[in-house]
């Protein structure tokens, strides 16, 4: 049987945001960064590792239930200093951090498909400007076939 990790999400001010479990920390982060609201707010990972799977889901409930990451729901004590929820659509107070999320990401898409169309813009600005130089050096001449 093979080992497996528990990874600790946390924000710039020590905040424990996750916890989580995986015998593959690189693919589940991963998924965590394209899907995860949390993953906005994170600074840092800290892995642990266990021997095997099962030491390390358990370490993983110990860590939700005792250490009360802001994000988990799943395994949340009756304790924890948020308040309790079964869900994120639950916790009342993650609603407008979720929300946050949401826009940001958005935006990021938005901004990502904008620097896409203007280094589209740039290359035919380039390609324009280099044939209006050569034009202007002589290199090209008005007269030839230039399409």
């Amino acid at each position: 049987m093979s080992g497996g990790y528990v990874y600790r999400a946390f924000d710039a001010s020590g905040r424990l945001l996750y916890v989580g479990c995986s015998v593959d920390v690189d693919g589940r982060l991963n998924y965590h960064r394209d899907n995860a609201s949390w993953w906005l707010f994170h600074d840092r990972i800290e892995v642990e590792s266990f021997d095997t799977r099962d030491d390390a889901a358990e370490a993983e409930a110990r860590a939700i239930a005792t250490e009360h990451p802001r994000w988990n729901m799943q395994g949340r004590s009756q304790d924890h200093p948020d308040g309790f929820a079964h869900s994120l659509r639950g916790a009342h107070w993650l609603e407008y951090e979720a929300d946050v999320a949401r826009r940001t990401r958005q935006l990021m898409q938005d901004e990502a498909s904008l620097l896409r169309k203007i280094r589209k813009v740039r290359m035919g600005l380039a390609g324009v400007r280099a044939e209006a130089e050569a034009i202007k050096s002589g290199l090209i001449s008005i007269d030839e076939d230039v399409a």
